[in-house]
């Protein structure tokens, strides 16, 4: 997971700086591409709802790992099932939920 977060940091600091829209005017543009009409009751706040949305999703992108655990990682032996509930589980994986729980679980973080 590190290096993943390394190479987009070092893609976004490397880019060349783009003229792009605000977000929710570029999801009205994906509406009128799509045929739909952004201004017609329904969709009016779409373009914000959807903004919010993905800002909520992707915020993780800017999390400082290390300060969230805030040196909660531990050494400790035991064979026992971790059972963790109510957890809150967002991704834009194109894996199932249980695939990335794989992933992390085979893939720990060095």
């Amino acid at each position: 997971m590190r290096v993943a977060k390394d190479c987009l940091m070092e893609t976004l600091q490397t880019a060349e700086p783009q003229q792009t829209l605000p977000l929710p005017e570029l999801i009205r543009e994906l509406l009128l591409q799509l045929g739909e009409n952004p201004d017609r009751e329904g969709l009016r706040r779409t373009p914000l709802r959807v903004a919010k949305a993905f800002r909520e999703l992707t915020s993780g992108y800017t999390v400082d790992i290390d300060r969230l655990i805030n040196g909660a990682l531990f050494t400790v032996s035991y064979h026992e099932m971790v059972l963790v509930k109510d957890m809150d589980f967002y991704s834009l994986c194109p894996r199932t939920r249980d695939e990335c729980l794989q992933l992390i679980k085979t893939h720990p973080r060095p």
